[in-house]
């Protein structure tokens, strides 16, 4: 197989995002992959030196041939399953927990737990979700709600 042209600019780009520790795995496997057809390895050899397929190799080669710069090695994005949750749900879970609770003399409480938080939205917006549901809601920007002992 014919080797690839890479500019100067990209080569540095390519090496420097190689030796950066927090690059993901695959980028960097992926960029080594385009390094070693730049130097004229076989896409069987490629494969064989990195623990992958060449069917594998060719794939990355023909996206770097289609657009020579390291952002074509990146992972596109995949269809997956649509959010069940509406933004529009994990927006007043967000919110029911930045709240105060009313004060209700028999629970003294003063905070959420994530029972209550879904109880909440369900009594105001007639929408019901698990209490797992309100942790991940709350985990993915950093909340928490208070816990509760079981």
């Amino acid at each position: 197989m014919r080797a690839i042209q890479i500019s100067d600019q990209e080569r540095r780009r390519l090496e420097k995002t190689v030796n950066q520790r927090t690059a993901p795995a695959g980028l960097v496997r992926r960029i080594k992959a385009i390094l070693m057809i730049q130097q004229g390895h076989r896409p069987v050899d490629i494969a064989d030196a990195l623990g992958v397929s060449d069917r594998w190799v060719r794939k990355w080669r023909g996206r770097w041939q289609a657009a020579p710069q390291l952002e074509s090695l990146y992972e596109r994005e995949r269809p997956g399953r649509p959010p069940v949750i509406s933004q529009q749900t994990r927006r007043e879970v967000i919110n029911i927990a930045s709240s105060r609770p009313e004060y209700d003399s028999d629970s003294r409480r003063t905070t959420w737990s994530q029972e209550q938080i879904a109880d909440e939205l369900e009594r105001k917006t007639a929408v019901k979700i698990s209490r797992s549901s309100v942790q991940r809601i709350l985990g993915e920007r950093g909340q928490r709600s208070s816990r509760r002992r079981q």
